[in-house]
């Protein structure tokens, strides 16, 4: 990687339903972006189509692209649909079923017969190896070599293409796993491999155990999209760089992300939020919540003085979507989120007790809402606002599909004769439902926190968040929103401002009053340095280090992340990271204990290296009012029928433009509703700000 500045750069943002690119041209500033449905059997098919399209537009060719920036749900869609290699573990003698047996927590107290997600290495495919550390790293019982020549030839006969070792305490001493890993790249290079020591070398055996298992299943899967979309690219004439969004909400390059896949598992989320965070940067707002809308979900996440919320793990692939605990948990730093099964794309559909539900599960791409014309026959969220009228069915996805109407009202129709009411209460209850579900979610996510929704900035965006973004900041009590200026592929934006970035832990269980602390300045140096390698930046290129630690109070279960000081640690510097844990905690909990023992239990180490030059251009002054383009009758609940609605066409807005509600604002990537008794305004950036 490089810290040049990039000419031209395209960012591709898959998502569940749609695939949007945003091309930059550093030279101008100019911005032209594209929008075009997903293909699920093959994504690089349409990212390689609309990188053909969108340059073929704007005049320029695959060869002056100097960076190619990707986020991805591949990963998590492999977890998922269970669709990764054929896997094998190796565990220290004694363990094999630690991935089965998990923290033996149960996601449902009360159901008797409760499932629990099976690992994704069946118990056939778990073999034990002769070896074992104790906690401080020394070795108790030697490395039998043989026996795991004997043990990884077993595994390869029975068709594991990929393997992951996770020996017992092996993030202190990792000689053990090092020398295994050695063994199969030399006598089985095709066979992917993944080492506990390697992907996370972090505490807590089991959650350790299920990254590196993660990692190993989706390798194979993550190595060959990646290596297809080069070829297809390459075919194309692109000979620039090639960059991946991490779930932590910073990029590497392709051959980090095909070795550690756990780490872009959220990749196109973490994206949205990273944008919402640089809008905010521009515009002068560090504390926010991104509100993410798409096909599929709809995702929140919280950015606090000018940063996104982080989390050191996360769950994918639950058996039921919003039952924390019943899902594969996976250590690796992300953007916190909190997803919601409500996006154009959700299924509305009667219960079992004859009340009218929307979602989780969504018509996708494939065959998509009904209005798509393919195939879909379910009536969806998308569905629902075309009958509203809140869509124009000849300006959608930047006109890349004419939507069709009387499929959309047929299957509203459908629905209201089982329930007994008319098709318009129908497509408003799933517009409603859809809203309440979200709103919901969010006051959850930010009061658990100790937040107040109320004293936030909303930046709504994903192509169907602006429709539903003043209801649902109205139902938080929200008093400003923010419509970006290119909202419908601002996920895609976010990854032209996005940093290189990568973080490396380490476990270092230890009370602060028996810390060696030259040694753990040690290690901070030298994790520091690895952090840095793995940017790939010349030595010459300014690279921030954060320096974090998890702490805790003697005899806790679960930590808090403290900010550690800058500079050299001593004995001397003690008292201020005491008290930085004390700040931490007061926020999380409200108080805290000053006569209880503190320990470290986590250092982890987080290179950046901004090389974006990339920023928001402020929209030229004109003088004049909002010009309507047109109006059209859409329907609002405060006066129960559908009222005659003015339309603006984004483009046509100027700087300082001002209109009340009720009204429809149209881009070719979005359409935005401002609500009755809502003031919109037009920034200079050309955001729509709409006050309630």
């Amino acid at each position: 990687m490089s810290s040049t500045p990039a000419a031209l750069r395209l960012a591709v943002d898959v998502g569940g339903t749609f695939t949007d690119l945003v091309l930059h041209d550093g030279a101008t500033g100019e911005i032209a972006t594209g929008k075009l449905l997903t293909t699920p059997a093959d994504p690089s098919i349409a990212i390689i189509d609309g990188t053909r399209r969108l340059l073929q537009k704007q005049g320029k060719t695959p060869a002056m692209l100097d960076l190619f920036i990707h986020a991805t749900t591949l990963v998590t869609n492999t977890l998922i649909e269970r669709k990764g290699a054929a896997t094998g573990l190796i565990m220290t003698r004694g363990f094999r079923d630690i991935i089965e047996m998990g923290t033996e927590t149960r996601y449902d107290i009360y159901d008797l017969g409760i499932d629990l997600p099976p690992p994704l290495v069946p118990r056939a495919m778990r073999r034990e190896v002769t070896e074992r550390m104790d906690a401080g790293g020394a070795v108790i019982t030697p490395l039998d070599l043989a026996e795991a020549r004997e043990v990884v030839a077993a595994l390869v006969k029975d068709g594991a293409t990929a393997i992951a070792v996770c020996f017992l305490h092996s993030y202190i001493n990792s000689s053990h796993e090092q020398a295994v890993g050695e063994l199969i790249r030399r006598d089985y290079p095709r066979v992917a491999v993944s080492l506990s020591s390697e992907i996370q070398p972090e505490i807590r055996e089991f959650e350790r155990a299920s990254t590196t298992v993660a990692n190993a299943y989706a390798q194979p899967v993550t190595a060959h999209h990646l290596q297809s979309l080069t070829r297809g690219l390459t075919a194309l004439g692109f000979a620039g760089r090639f960059h991946i969004m991490l779930s932590s909400g910073g990029l590497t390059d392709e051959s980090v992300a095909a070795r550690f896949p756990v780490k872009i598992l959220e990749s196109g989320p973490a994206a949205g939020v990273e944008a919402a965070r640089f809008l905010g940067a521009s515009i002068g707002i560090d504390t926010l919540v991104s509100f993410d809308m798409g096909g599929t979900t709809a995702k929140v996440g919280l950015v606090s003085n000018g940063a996104a919320t982080l989390s050191s793990q996360l769950e994918v692939a639950r058996l039921h979507r919003f039952k924390k605990g019943s899902g594969l948990i996976i250590k690796s730093p992300t953007v916190e989120l909190i997803e919601i099964g409500a996006g154009g794309g959700s299924i509305a559909r009667i219960d079992q007790h004859g009340l009218l539900k929307v979602g989780p599960d969504s018509a996708g791409a494939d065959p998509g809402p009904v209005c798509y014309r393919r195939g879909g026959e379910q009536l969806t969220v998308t569905d629902a606002n075309l009958v509203l009228g809140y869509l124009d069915p000849e300006d959608f996805a930047g006109k890349e599909m004419t939507l069709d109407t009387k499929g959309a009202q047929r299957a509203a129709e459908k629905l209201a004769q089982r329930l007994g009411i008319s098709a318009i209460d129908v497509a408003w209850g799933v517009h409603e439902i859809a809203n309440e579900n979200m709103a919901t979610a969010a006051r959850i996510h930010l009061v658990e926190r100790g937040k107040d929704p109320a004293t936030f900035t909303f930046v709504a965006f994903g192509g169907a968040g602006p429709l539903h973004a003043q209801a649902v900041a109205r139902k938080l009590g929200v008093k400003n929103l923010i419509i970006p200026r290119n909202a419908g592929v601002m996920s895609a934006v976010g990854l032209l401002a996005a940093p290189l970035s990568f973080e490396v832990v380490r476990s270092h269980l230890v009370d602060l009053a028996a810390v060696d602390w030259a040694s753990v300045d040690r290690m901070l140096v030298a994790m520091s340095s690895e952090a840095r390698g793995y940017l790939g930046v010349a030595p010459d290129v300014e690279v921030k280090i954060i320096r974090t630690a998890d702490m805790r109070y003697r005899g806790q279960g679960s930590e808090c992340t403290v900010v550690l000081p800058e500079g050299r640690l001593d004995a001397l510097r003690a008292p201020e990271v005491v008290r930085a844990f004390y700040d931490g905690y007061d926020e999380l909990y409200g108080r805290h204990l000053e006569e209880v023992p503190v320990q470290f239990v986590n250092f982890r180490v987080r290179a950046v290296a901004h090389d974006a030059h990339f920023e928001l251009r402020k929209a030229p002054q004109k003088a004049g009012a909002a010009k309507r383009a047109k109006t059209r009758p859409a329907y609002f609940p405060d006066q129960q029928a559908f009222v005659e609605t003015a339309v603006y066409l984004h483009d046509d807005l100027d700087p300082g433009a001002r209109f009340a509600g009720p009204a429809i604002v149209q881009s070719g990537e979005f359409s935005a509703v401002i609500g009755p008794r809502q003031d919109c305004a037009v920034d200079d950036y050309r955001n729509l700000r709409i006050a309630f």
